[in-house]
């Protein structure tokens, strides 16, 4: 479990940093990122947006991680007060999420991300 919550903070350095060769070794070739708006990207997508400085994150505030690991594959769940643009644009989501996991060798690589945007009380 170190491993997989090892990897989820490399992925949220990563994000931050803009590190790309970071996150094309962490990000599954078949990963599929649903936004909290409901929009599905790949990791080409991901990848492209920010190699381009169109997408940039500029905090992600993760809190109340869980990390579960099932052998071949591993979830963790979290929530996080996201801020990022977009071009121009700036937003900022508190979300909770679920990062799905697969091990390949040694390796975790995510495969799926879905964030889901809470509702302000």
């Amino acid at each position: 479990m170190d491993a997989l919550l090892a990897v989820e903070q490399e992925f949220e350095k990563a994000l931050i940093s803009g590190n790309t060769a970071a996150l094309n070794g962490i990000l599954h070739d078949d990963l599929q990122m649903i936004t909290p708006i409901g929009s599905v990207m790949t990791k080409q997508d991901l990848l492209g947006l920010m190699d381009a400085g169109i997408l940039r994150f500029e905090g992600l505030d993760p809190h109340e991680i869980t990390a579960r690991d099932l052998g071949s594959a591993g979830v963790v769940t979290g929530k996080a007060h996201m801020r990022a643009s977009m071009g121009e644009q700036k937003f900022e989501a508190r979300t909770r999420y679920t990062h799905v996991y697969e091990k390949q060798g040694a390796a975790w690589r995510m495969l799926i991300a879905q964030g889901t945007q809470i509702a302000e009380q």
